[in-house]
């Protein structure tokens, strides 16, 4: 979203389940697409679980906030060479969670850099 400056997310749907959530969906979907939250009852909780889907949409909002904090402190053209070491279109990114890291802590050392 932050190389084509979109500005919003929609998610269709966050407790698309029939029957048993905690059963294989039944419907013709992606496995747990339209699951994000699940009833917490089985475990004796007293509301909505998170999915692990729902924690990574997270990671990337967060992801989002990082890259939106550095480029105000140093400009869209330095934060792009960060990104770039990750990803360079909705096709081409790398899943090596090592270069994923260390692209984050580059994004935090720059942002903690600038508020010294």
């Amino acid at each position: 979203q932050y190389m084509y400056d979109i500005d919003g997310c929609l998610y269709w749907a966050v407790n698309y389940w029939t029957g048993s959530e905690w059963r294989t969906s039944d419907n013709d979907f992606y496995s747990g697409d339209g699951l994000l939250l699940y009833a917490g009852h089985r475990f004796g909780i007293y509301g909505p679980i998170g999915s692990l889907r729902m924690e990574y949409i997270r990671d990337g909002i967060e992801d989002f906030e990082y890259l939106t904090m550095a480029e105000k402190l140093y400009g869209r053209e330095e934060v792009s060479k960060v990104l770039s070491k990750v990803t360079t279109g909705v096709l081409n990114y790398t899943d090596d969670s090592k270069i994923i890291e260390a692209a984050k802590a580059e994004l935090a050392q720059m942002i903690m850099n600038a508020e010294k």
